[in-house]
């Protein structure tokens, strides 16, 4: 396992918010599961997964991309039920 790097390394002050933005148009369904999903959401920088058990989403789709011109990695949010449906 790799340690986070702090925000000190990067000349960031210690408490920064990540650079997340929601894009304005959005595909019908997550381009990289072709499902449903509740949320998307566009992260410019530096960020953090934690893939545990989680009482909202069942998965996080990632979709590298740009927006606005700059590298951007877009997360499709999915909810339980979005996440099992039709896999009967």
């Amino acid at each position: 396992m790799v340690p986070c790097k702090s925000p000190q390394r990067f000349n960031r002050p210690q408490t920064y918010a990540p650079v997340v933005e929601i894009p304005e148009e959005t595909p019908q369904v997550c381009p990289v599961c072709e499902t449903a999903y509740e949320s998307v959401s566009v992260h410019h920088e530096g960020l953090m997964v934690a893939l545990r058990a989680n009482e909202r989403y069942r998965r996080v789709c990632f979709d590298p991309g740009e927006h606005g011109g700059e590298p951007s990695v877009y997360f499709y949010h999915h909810t339980h039920e979005q996440a099992t449906a039709g896999t009967d």
